[in-house]
């Protein structure tokens, strides 16, 4: 069958509907997801109580991640975010596409069906890249970033249709470059990329040497964002401090990853036949742009800017740190070289046949090896009876028993801290002692000091010095860690010393887990 062909089939919807499957089975079969979304959420919900990350928790993430939170946290759970991020993404993607393929028309002889066509497959390809990666079950935070990037890369890109002359949506590319990068940190690394986009595009279309409205107005839509994102903080006592408090403590937590070690898990791992495709696709974009010169300038002007950008993301993982979900932030960037390849493929054969041969055979690959093995193992794990249909979509990581026993201990005026997760105190609005995430409970009784925040006591000195005094000090009348938990040795090493402020105990039904009770006076 020639590509023509299977666009003009409905094999075209064939990648939204793996997608749509995908998202399906994640939000009514996937019992479980990353333990990340559910410190995001108890965060959302610790800002109905006015409290505040850097004031009141910490975590590694800017502010926006919990204002954003606060929704699905007033709304239930897990269940509501995978709904706003799949909503988000379908919504933003499909108006992307649309916006990036209407404009790569100007340059082929694509006809209006033509245009619809290929703008209903990539929009299936963007989703499918999204909920075939590593997070996707879990409704990854990168899913929600990602689909803002591709639509602030995409505003700046197009040259021919009229918003791509209006100053109103250069504003608004500077907003959604902010937003992608308030919720993953990594895409502030495309702001000087975006920047010379905006530029440039003044310099095309406006002659005028300090004529630089463009720019200065996703400069504006970008700086506006960022400062209503850290606004708030103004207005609570030592806000401000306890923000560049923060900020710093963010800045200290990262590490670098290393060029070889980045390489081997991008390329040797699960997500690896995505980046082969990816950096495939823009390589042959790239040479086969050198031999038409007709078509040089057009295709350099989308295709270098998302090699940049490949780069720079890169540059922002070999700085900090790389987990396979990450690979859902190059997405957008897939999504426009495949577009440009695709469109003018139908330009007299501009490319070579055997180099839309391979990215072809590449693409087949991944969507018989992605999506339709993710499809396999979720109906075998029904099958099995490993996954069931739960109506509860808010529902996931919990323990029914633990559950129970917490609300009755709540109900009691009793208080608790369930060390390795963050789920049960969200759904019972019970704050923890700092640790917007459990991961920074382990790393400070394991010894470590990842940061320094005098006025939340888990990341001050005294702590630092005895970290134990974490839990001791805490006054919480439970501490509840799950017995096969990674860090249950170190809260159990804490707990049981003569000098313990808690007794272990025996809870009827509790087996699973240890728990400890503060001890009376």
């Amino acid at each position: 069958m020639q590509f023509k062909d299977f666009l003009n089939s409905f094999l075209r919807y064939s990648p939204i509907i793996g997608a749509f499957i995908l998202f399906i089975f994640s939000l009514f079969f996937q019992p479980t997801h990353d333990w990340d979304l559910d410190s995001f959420l108890y965060l959302g919900s610790r800002l109905q109580d006015g409290r505040f990350i850097y004031v009141d928790d910490f975590e590694t993430k800017l502010p926006f991640l919990q204002y954003l939170f606060s929704i699905p946290a007033y709304l239930g759970g897990i269940g509501a975010w995978r709904i706003i991020s799949f909503m988000t993404a379908l919504s933003l993607g499909f108006f992307t596409t649309h916006l990036l393929i209407k404009d790569l028309a100007y340059e082929s002889n694509f006809t209006t069906v033509k245009n619809r066509q290929l703008s209903i497959f990539i929009t299936g390809l963007f989703l499918l890249f999204l909920y075939s990666l590593p997070g996707a079950d879990s409704a990854h935070i990168e899913i929600f970033s990602s689909s803002f990037l591709y639509l602030a890369f995409v505003l700046l890109l197009i040259r021919h249709l009229e918003i791509a002359q209006s100053k109103k949506y250069i504003f608004y590319a500077g907003v959604f470059l902010a937003i992608a990068a308030l919720v993953r940190p990594n895409y502030v690394y495309l702001f000087p990329l975006f920047a010379i986009l905006t530029f440039v595009k003044d310099r095309q279309i406006r002659l005028q040497p300090f004529k630089l409205s463009f720019t200065l107005s996703f400069l504006a839509g970008f700086f506006i964002a960022i400062f209503l994102n850290f606004l708030p903080y103004a207005f609570i006592d030592h806000g401000l401090i306890a923000l560049m408090n923060g900020l710093d403590a963010m800045k200290n937590a990262s590490h670098n990853y290393g060029l070889m070690h980045l390489l081997s898990e991008e390329f040797l791992h699960k997500p690896g036949i995505f980046y082969i495709l990816m950096y495939l696709a823009i390589g042959l974009l790239l040479v086969n742009a050198l031999t038409h010169a007709k078509y040089k300038k057009t295709i350099f002007h989308y295709a270098l800017p998302i090699f940049f950008a490949v780069l720079l993301l890169n540059l922002s993982l070999i700085r900090n740190h790389y987990y396979p979900h990450n690979t859902i932030m190059f997405v957008p960037m897939a999504c426009i070289g495949l577009s440009l390849f695709f469109v003018f493929t139908f330009k007299n054969h501009l490319f070579k046949v055997n180099s839309f041969h391979i990215i072809i055979f590449i693409l087949t690959i991944f969507v018989m090896m992605r999506p339709l093995a993710d499809i396999r193992k979720n109906m075998l794990s029904v099958a099995n009876g490993k996954y069931d249909f739960n109506a509860k979509i808010n529902h996931r990581n919990i323990d029914n028993v633990l559950l129970t026993f917490l609300q009755d201990q709540k109900y009691q005026g009793k208080s608790f801290l369930v060390t390795d997760s963050a789920i049960y105190h969200m759904k019972l609005n019970e704050p923890r002692i700092g640790d917007g995430h459990p991961i920074m409970l382990e790393i400070v009784l394991g010894g470590g000091r990842l940061v320094s925040m005098e006025n939340i006591y888990l990341f001050s000195e005294e702590v630092a010095k005895e970290p134990c005094k974490a839990l001791n000090q805490s006054n919480k009348d439970f501490v509840i860690v799950k017995r096969d938990d990674q860090f249950y040795g170190l809260v159990d090493q804490c707990l049981i010393k003569d000098t313990s402020s808690y007794r272990k105990e025996n809870i009827a039904h509790l087996e699973a887990f240890a728990v400890y009770r503060l001890k009376k006076l």
